[in-house]
């Protein structure tokens, strides 16, 4: 982690400047069906630029949580490093 919502992340063996976001937060809304007031949790979805899918609060999501280390965060956009950046970094070369 670099900021408070940029990350570097390596991905399918590169280095990635990524941005992450917070997710939206669920609500409870009702609905009548079959005559019967119901509570459903409603979320937006938001598409995760690193994982290449649509993501939310509905669904727990292991692989968002072990890639930014929080939940409830998503990818907003990435950029690849450089070979200068990946060293001014410190990361590991053998892994460009």
């Amino acid at each position: 982690m670099i900021g408070a919502d940029t990350q570097l992340l390596l991905v399918s063996g590169l280095w990635f400047q990524v941005v992450v976001g917070k997710l939206p937060d669920a609500v409870v809304t009702h609905a009548i069906v079959k005559g019967r007031r119901v509570r459903q949790l409603r979320a937006e979805s938001r598409y995760d630029v690193v994982l290449r899918k649509l993501v939310s609060r509905e669904r727990d999501d292991e692989e968002r949580m072990f890639l930014y280390g929080a939940d409830g965060l998503f990818a907003i956009s990435k950029r690849q490093l450089s070979r200068r950046e990946i060293n001014d970094h410190g990361l590991l070369a053998s892994q460009v």
